[in-house]
């Protein structure tokens, strides 16, 4: 089933009354410039829910008010949650070695990379995995409404979560490993060679064509070894897909990547693959 598209998908128990004796759910939830994805997971560490909805807008402003009328709108949100792990999936960030970060500088940091908004309100947090940091930014208004909502929430960045998920999942391995996340109309692309990040990028696309000019474009560029690295797959893209269909004439290794952490999906969830919502998920 190819997830996405311009419309909502909803997946998993879609009766209150089934979890009305579950004390607190822990909430995940990812916002691109395409859609709003969450899932609710129990106290025991299964998934309950997965919902995702358009939210593609043309100014910031209408994307936030559309977030609003979702959160406002939904039953399943109006439960307990005892945390909220909130993931900005956006090109608005850089990333910074932690040897020449200086954290009284991170907003010059940021702004020298992109236009002083502010509307925005800029957020920095260590990427573990990598020995770096993320600088990225949030709308205040979505900051407050988000906070207003889920006092309890973690802001994130697809950045952070991306490279440290991919990384633990890797073995010790000598040939180059790639991760490609792809949304309605961006996707990010991740490098490593052994245990060192070589490419972190994101990049917008309209066609099928588009996304495999950037991915050839980068794999020119870093001379990555086609017939022998491993290539990745998450998000909206399934086997029979013409995005797959495209990368298998180039790269060989091709694989739909697996979650790292001990979240159990029940058989409810037969319509989805753990890569469609591997950003939210881990």
């Amino acid at each position: 089933m190819e997830i996405g598209g311009n419309k909502q998908e909803v997946f998993g128990i879609d009766n209150l009354s089934l979890i009305k004796n579950i004390k607190h759910f822990d909430l995940c939830m990812e916002i691109n410039k395409d859609d709003l994805s969450f899932a609710l997971i129990n106290e025991n560490y299964e998934l309950v829910r997965l919902e995702k909805h358009p939210i593609k807008s043309e100014t910031e402003q209408e994307k936030i008010n559309k977030i609003e009328k979702i959160i406002l709108s939904n039953n399943f949100l109006k439960k307990t949650t005892r945390k909220c792990k909130l993931v900005l999936n956006d090109d608005l960030f850089t990333i910074m070695p932690n040897n020449l970060f200086d954290i009284k500088k991170h907003k010059e940091y940021y702004n020298f990379c992109f236009e002083k908004n502010k509307n925005q309100e800029i957020i920095f947090k260590n990427i573990e995995s990598i020995n770096a940091t993320s600088i990225f930014s949030i709308e205040k208004d979505l900051k407050r409404i988000i906070l207003d909502f889920f006092p309890k929430s973690e802001i994130t960045h697809a950045s952070i979560n991306l490279i440290n998920s991919f990384s633990n999942s890797l073995e010790n391995s000598e040939n180059q490993n790639i991760l490609i996340n792809i949304n309605e109309t961006n996707f990010q692309i991740i490098l490593f060679q052994k245990d060192n990040l070589q490419l972190y990028n994101y990049f917008d696309y309209i066609k099928d064509e588009d996304f495999l000019f950037y991915l050839l474009y980068v794999s020119k560029k870093l001379k990555i070894k086609q017939k022998e690295c491993s290539i990745n797959l998450s998000g909206k893209i399934e086997a029979t897909s013409k995005k797959t269909n495209l990368i298998k004439k180039y790269f060989k290794n091709i694989n739909f990547i697996k979650l790292n952490n001990k979240i159990e999906i029940p058989f409810f969830f037969q319509k989805i693959n753990e890569h469609n919502f591997y950003n939210i998920l881990n």
